[in-house]
């Protein structure tokens, strides 16, 4: 099959094919013309591309050059003010991982002249200062009991002894500057008993001939480590460390531990006067424990008011030490207060007692005395209360309703005749009255009666019906 023979384009389509622009320019020109303008858009230009004119403006927009303006860099300020920044932020994380995860002495170490045993050798030139010092200690010790110290200034003698054993305890027990310290206190001492007078120093004021003042019978030498008198007074180094052992312990409150040392050392030197004295110590120790508790015990029964049992507690202490101030003033305390209870309580118990005078004004007293107390319980508070509310109901009359037989006359002294009746109501003021009935022929009936304050009604029956 042959195809078709292909038709020669016409001359009108090959402009059109040639010029695309052509034909967008004639298109939009038959839009503007078919649609009509607005109403208002009088004001507004109407622009329609000019045969010829295309799209030659926006071409020449599309083709003009662009001026760009030359860009220039940022300024920067100085870099030595930026690595300064940066040196300082190393050696501050430097400084913060040093002291966290380094030894500061291991490091003082490595410098020169650096040493990691400063603390060492600080314990070690305190405990070379208090071994000298001992030393010297021992020396004027033993010098002053050569003058015959123990003769004038024996307490003195014994105290600068009993702190320079307290020295021996505290460096066993590793406390070096407690030691020191009560070292110092022995020296101190010993200081003012050498500045006793001479003639003090030998018995009838006389100095040995060739002895120098301050020094008279002193032995001529002395050996480095204290002398034989100094050892003499202190005791082997057995007895030193039982007696300092001892004190230490008193010191931190275990009286056990303490009393088995200062008995160690009595075993090694019966006359020791530090072991004496420590025993001493702690004997008086417990006794205050004991008073103390006592004391506890009374004041708890003060509290409780239970004042019987508290003068009773106060009383043995007083016993057993009849120069206790506190035990004094307790005493006096409760037995005051246990005497206002009793009475209180009586008239409470009997408010009849109540219609005399005399008694009135002593309630009035003993509430006023009552109210003064600095401390007032429960139940000197509930006394208060019902003796209070007593008084003012003996002015309030109590109804009496007498009744008889309208046979018997009925008679209440001080108070009046009622003759004979069956029934009869009188008032009568709280207290102690007595009812007489008499007929002709009858023996008297006599009736004692009670009007308490606070009662309403009262009835009493008064009938003669026992013939002569």
């Amino acid at each position: 099959m042959v195809p078709p023979p292909i038709a020669p384009r016409s001359a009108a389509s090959a402009p059109a094919a040639a010029s695309p622009l052509a034909e967008l320019r004639a298109s939009l020109a038959e839009i503007a013309a078919a649609v009509p303008p607005p109403a208002d858009a009088g004001s507004l230009r109407r622009s329609v591309a000019a045969p010829g004119e295309g799209l030659q403006p926006w071409e020449e927009s599309r083709l003009a050059p662009i001026d760009v303006s030359s860009f220039e860099p940022l300024r920067r300020g100085p870099r030595i003010a930026m690595w300064v920044l940066v040196a300082l932020s190393f050696a501050a994380a430097a400084a913060l991982v040093a002291t966290r995860y380094l030894e500061i002495p291991a490091l003082a170490a490595l410098l020169p002249g650096g040493s990691s045993t400063a603390g060492g050798t600080s314990s070690e030139a305190l405990a070379a200062k208090l071994t000298a010092d001992r030393i010297e200690f021992n020396k004027r010790f033993a010098l002053l009991e050569a003058r015959g110290a123990a003769n004038w200034a024996a307490p003195d003698l014994a105290k600068a002894r009993m702190l320079a054993a307290e020295s021996v305890g505290a460096r066993e027990a590793g406390s070096l500057p407690l030691a020191q310290q009560r070292l110092d206190e022995a020296s101190r001492v010993l200081e003012a008993i050498e500045r006793a007078p001479a003639s003090a120093a030998v018995p009838g004021g006389a100095v040995a001939a060739g002895a120098a003042p301050g020094t008279a019978g002193a032995p001529d030498t002395v050996a480095p480590g204290g002398s034989s008198a100094a050892s003499a007074t202190f005791g082997d180094d057995a007895y030193a460390k039982a007696a300092g052992e001892g004190f230490a312990a008193l010191g931190a409150g275990q009286l056990e531990k303490a009393r088995r040392a200062f008995e160690k050392a009595r075993s090694l030197r019966p006359d020791g006067p530090e072991a004496r004295e420590g025993l001493r110590r702690i004997d008086g120790v417990r006794n205050g424990r004991t008073l103390a508790l006592r004391r506890a015990e009374a004041e708890d029964l003060e509290d409780e008011e239970h004042w019987q049992d508290a003068l009773d507690a106060y009383d043995a202490v007083l016993r057993q030490d009849a120069s206790l101030a506190w035990a004094q003033e307790g005493r006096a305390r409760a037995g005051a207060r246990l005497q206002l209870g009793d009475s209180l309580q009586a008239l409470i118990d009997h408010p009849d007692r109540l219609a005399n005078p005399r008694l009135r004004a002593e309630a009035a007293t003993l509430l006023q005395t009552a109210e003064q107390q600095p401390s007032v319980g429960p139940v000197l508070r509930a006394q208060i209360t019902r003796l209070t509310t007593l008084l003012p109901a003996l002015d309030k009359p109590v109804r009496l309703s007498l009744v008889s037989d309208n046979l018997t006359q009925v008679t209440i002294p001080s108070v009046g005749t009622f003759g004979s009746f069956a029934r009869r109501d009188i008032e009568l003021k709280p207290g102690h009255y007595t009812v007489i009935g008499t007929r002709d022929g009858y023996r008297e009936v006599r009736r004692d009666i009670t009007v308490t304050p606070g009662e309403e009604y009262l009835t009493v029956n008064v009938s003669c019906s026992e013939p002569i």
